[in-house]
């Protein structure tokens, strides 16, 4: 395509109706939009579950339907802003026929990418000589300048430092900093034996796909050949949790729901495509305090699944998969696959994650000093349940012998 316009961002004033807005120039993916409200000069980044993109009309629906609460005032601001990836996707092989839509493609993805920058540049505050700069902020100059003076320094001290022991430090040995001086010293305490010992991933390598999903023309298919994992009690010690597995033998495609919500996608022992409003899933050892007609609960107590039927009053047990996914729907169509729940999932205060997940794990060093780690595969369905609804960031750990935990980060 040809990139006939420079522009990389736009903002658009509210006027407590309007809910569609033009996208005005060119982008690779609606991935590559970050979207902002903007009240009071604070900017707020929407979540891409806040609003919808159409690729073909190049228009951008925010708030959606249902959420007429939040349409923006007079007073308040939309900002959209192109932000493509920096990274090289072209891949040109020696005796290869050369596309030429190949190289198009990059250059497109190039003057983007230069469009940006230079937006970001022509943001940034100059001064001309003869500008005037107060004291104070020249005051903050001189220091920045000097910072990074510093930092150049340090740098430069390590780069000296290293090559005289073989660009690696050995045990025992870390960089120092003393009297603004940089430098390799040896004797440097090592951690206790408990920080090695206590196997805990520090990296994920792969995670087998369970779920493959088609959206097309707001209509939502899982695929045959997806796995999904229904809560069925326990194993005999009472303890171990125990799933049935089923594959999805055809494609099963979702009926319509005239809703404008996030919803949690199910499937149960047919294959069958199910769905729930979030705010209808609850996940627990303790009856939810709620009872919306047909929510979904996760009962983890006894680690099945229920449905709340209106008729009889009650939590019914059914024969319902995990969440395998999490979908945004507009009127009777799904605009868009928010989360696929490939490797971990979720629903209510849950966390779960799937067989097949492969891990990186600290292992202590090797003889030459160097960090050492090893390969752990997850082989069982582990769930992690919260005790109590919190706001707080957690890390999500493994530990090689499948547990599944949160400490706080």
């Amino acid at each position: 395509m040809t990139i006939a316009v420079s522009q990389s961002n736009v903002i658009y004033h509210g006027n407590g109706s309007i809910r569609i807005w033009d996208i005005p120039f060119p982008f690779l993916s609606k991935d590559d939009l970050k979207v902002y409200r903007i009240e009071q000069g604070v900017k707020t980044i929407l979540l891409r579950c806040d609003y919808a993109v159409d690729e073909t009309a190049h228009t951008l629906t925010y708030p959606l339907a249902g959420n007429e609460a939040d349409i923006l005032s007079a007073q308040e601001q939309l900002m959209i802003v192109r932000a493509t990836p920096l990274v090289q996707d072209i891949d040109l092989q020696a005796q290869e026929v050369l596309d030429p839509s190949m190289l198009e493609s990059g250059y497109d993805k190039a003057m983007l990418i230069a469009q940006e920058l230079s937006d970001k540049i022509n943001q940034l505050a100059t001064w001309e000589e003869t500008d005037h700069i107060s004291g104070g902020a020249l005051a903050y100059l001189d220091q920045a300048q000097q910072a990074a003076a510093q930092a150049q320094t340090a740098a430069e001290q390590i780069q000296e430092a290293l090559p005289t022991k073989q660009d690696k430090l050995t045990a025992g040995e870390g960089i120092v900093l003393e009297n603004n001086v940089i430098s390799v010293q040896s004797g440097i305490p090592q951690p206790e034996s408990s920080c090695v010992t206590n196997y805990i991933t520090n990296c994920i390598t792969d995670i087998t796909p369970h779920v493959d999903l088609l959206l097309a023309g707001g209509e939502l298919s899982l695929l045959a050949g997806s796995k999904i994992y229904i809560p069925a009690g326990f194993e005999s010690d009472q303890t171990t949790r125990k799933f049935t597995s089923v594959t999805v033998d055809t494609d099963q495609t979702m009926t319509a729901w005239n809703t404008s919500e996030q919803l949690f996608i199910f499937s149960d022992a047919s294959g069958a495509v199910n769905r729930m409003a979030l705010s209808r899933c609850f996940a627990g050892d303790s009856t939810p305090a709620t009872t919306p007609t047909n929510a979904i609960w996760y009962d983890t107590a006894n680690n099945v699944m229920k449905r709340y039927s209106s008729d009889t009053s009650s939590w019914e047990t059914v024969q319902l998969s995990l969440p395998i996914a999490l979908v945004s729907n507009e009127d009777s169509a799904v605009v868009s696959i928010d989360q696929i729940f490939n490797g971990f999932g979720f629903i209510g205060q849950v966390v779960f994650a799937l067989p097949g997940i492969t891990c990186l794990i600290p292992d202590g060093r090797d003889e030459d000093g160097r960090l050492k780690n090893k390969t752990f595969t997850l082989s069982s369905l582990k769930v992690l349940v919260f005790a109590s609804k919190n706001t707080e960031r957690r890390y999500l750990t493994l530990s090689t012998e499948g547990v599944l935990s949160a400490p706080q980060s």
